[in-house]
């Protein structure tokens, strides 16, 4: 990832995404849906379809891909996804190659990081201890539930605690989610492709695309 640090020249903060900009966990994320697609008789997702149509707010998701709430609750839903990607997520995620290096030049230079996820925040912070990152980032704002509705307005509270211009602070993420933050935050935004949605997908919305070697 340290390819990427030309794309960081004159900001003073990163903030940074987590699923799918961090860490991996795409292929998980897929057999945990595919698998509950599957149960409930909906027809199958691979993962070409999957970084076609993963987006936020994972409630729409979910009834574009024909989960009914009449017979499921979206809350239900929600649970067992959570449920069995907490009970893999220890063996079946893993960083990015390059995350550390990355950090720990930002770190060397000067540049500090923040970190803004839809994960709930509790969460959150277990995993960047488990990875021995937390100490790379000042803030670590993420949501107090699990259904991933929006970042955008802990987005407003990170950039207030920040007191940065925010000329000089960039958001990196792999999202349209993270680009739609970003722009309502008024900051500059890097996509990464290779995370939760598709490199066409990603360059039709917004020229800053990078790949992360």
């Amino acid at each position: 990832m340290l390819n990427l640090l030309p794309q960081f020249a004159g900001k003073e903060h990163i903030i940074w995404d987590w699923n799918g900009t961090l860490l991996d966990d795409v292929d998980f994320c897929i057999e945990i849906i595919a698998a509950m697609l599957a149960d409930h008789g909906l027809p199958s997702l691979d993962k070409n379809r999957y970084l076609k149509r993963f987006r936020f707010p994972i409630v729409d998701y979910y009834e574009e891909l024909g989960f009914r709430y009449d017979l499921v609750p979206f809350a239900a839903l929600s649970k067992h996804f959570i449920t069995t990607y907490k009970a893999g997520m220890e063996t079946r995620t893993q960083l990015y190659a390059g995350v550390r290096d990355i950090l720990e030049e930002l770190a060397k230079r000067g540049v500090a990081c923040s970190m803004l996820s839809a994960n709930h925040e509790g969460d959150l912070l277990k995993l960047l201890e488990k990875h021995r990152l937390r100490d790379y980032f000042v803030y670590v704002y993420g949501l107090g539930d699990h259904h991933a509705v929006s970042k955008l307005e802990r987005g407003k509270q990170l950039m207030q605690a920040i007191a940065h211009d925010p000329d000089k602070v960039l958001l990196v993420g792999d999202t349209d989610h993270d680009l739609e933050v970003g722009t309502a935050m008024g900051i500059d935004v890097l996509l990464l492709s290779g995370g939760h949605q598709c490199d066409e997908r990603l360059r039709s919305l917004h020229p800053r695309v990078a790949k992360r070697s």
